[in-house]
């Protein structure tokens, strides 16, 4: 065999072992050195490439030996009275923390809307929310946005460019009809619940500190739920 091939024949046995640690088919080695696929795959790569592989290829066996060991542990220790008590301590936890999860952005779209229909007036709606934006709108009875368009205020503490980022992008409207025959709400409630918004720096005051407050209480909760599955996963760490 040529160098290269020989390199490739050690790429394929650190394969075989983390299959074999994950339950994972391997490859007959011996046959597959035979073939002209095996040769024209060695043929491909550089030798410098070929011994980066294996490095990588080592560190992946290693990790996959730790991981096997630990779920190993973890098996045998859910395999008793005091783990199963254990596991569903954790599992609880996670319940509350998703239940936690969930109030603290049904509390944020209520307190919100609360605040922009003080302001704006009762037809305004806060409809969605993620830890980066929010989005409202001018709703009709069955709470979809009139005109299908919406308002969102995008949001971050430490925001890629630099500083906090606290900006707002407004959906246009399109052609419409400045006299329709059914009035209801219209056009006008959209552009002047805009104009008041942005004239009213206590009411985005007020929006900013609430968004970034649910931000990072959802930052802390995710950082728990992380925290408690690693734990789950791994419980007889020291």
């Amino acid at each position: 065999m040529t160098r290269k091939e020989n390199l490739l024949v050690e790429i394929y046995n650190l394969r075989n072992q983390i299959a074999e640690i994950k339950g994972n088919t391997i490859v007959n080695i011996e046959e597959f050195s035979q073939t002209r696929k095996f040769r024209d795959e060695a043929a491909e790569w550089k030798e410098y490439e070929l011994k980066l592989r294996i490095e990588e290829l080592k560190k992946s066996l290693e990790k996959a030996k730790v991981e096997a060991a630990q779920q190993a542990a973890a098996d045998a220790f859910y395999a008793t009275e005091q783990g199963q008590a254990f596991k569903r301590e954790c599992e609880e936890k996670r319940i509350l923390l998703s239940n936690e999860y969930d109030c603290a952005e049904s509390a944020t779209l209520e307190l919100i809307e609360s605040h922009l229909q003080a302001t704006l007036g009762k037809q305004w709606r806060a409809n969605r929310l993620s830890t980066s934006y929010v989005e409202f709108a001018v709703v009709d009875a069955e709470n979809k946005p009139i005109f299908g368009q919406s308002v969102s205020i995008y949001y971050e503490k430490k925001y890629w460019l630099g500083g906090e980022r606290f900006q707002i992008n407004i959906g246009t409207c399109g052609s419409h009809d400045l006299l329709p025959e059914e009035r209801g709400y219209t056009m006008a409630d959209f552009y002047i619940g805009i104009g008041k918004l942005h004239a009213n720096t206590e009411l985005l005051e007020t929006i900013k500190d609430v968004l970034f407050y649910y931000a990072e209480r959802i930052a802390d909760i995710q950082k728990e739920v992380r925290e408690l599955d690693e734990l789950i996963k791994n419980p007889t760490r020291a």
